[in-house]
């Protein structure tokens, strides 16, 4: 079973005097992505490949989240530091922690049906790397 489920949410840090948010945890997708990959297919069909390194790569998405969440990531994600703390399990172990770095990207503002009340966001996602280890 995946570590990521234990928790109903997670908590991010950041900012050089740091700012914590919590939200509830709604899809975690860990990946390793290759770092300068190249493949080379031969004349008589043999596969050469090779590889720089690893990039661990996790997908952070939610199906709806409330304004105050929404505004909280988008303040993270509107940082001059693209520098963060995770933590997974908040908790279950409140010091566990990791480092990352915001992958920025569009930022959806989470409007599927626009109402006056605007209660909340929906399909919102962000994604933070690092380099594998």
């Amino acid at each position: 079973m995946n570590s990521y489920q234990y928790d109903r949410q997670i908590k991010f840090g950041y900012g050089s005097t740091p700012s914590y948010i919590t939200v509830e945890k709604d899809k975690v997708k860990p990946m390793l992505k290759p770092v300068g990959a190249t493949r080379t297919i031969r004349e008589n069909g043999d596969v050469y490949s090779t590889i720089k390194a690893w990039t661990e790569i996790i997908s952070f998405s939610w199906n709806t989240l409330t304004i105050a969440d929404f505004n909280s990531l988008l303040l993270m994600v509107s940082e001059n530091n693209s520098e963060i703390t995770i933590y997974l399990e908040p908790t279950t172990n409140p010091a566990t922690y990791e480092t990352y770095n915001i992958m920025y990207q569009e930022f959806n503002e989470g409007v599927e049906v626009y109402t006056a009340s605007g209660a909340v966001r929906q399909n919102v996602s962000i994604r933070v790397g690092r380099k594998y280890a």
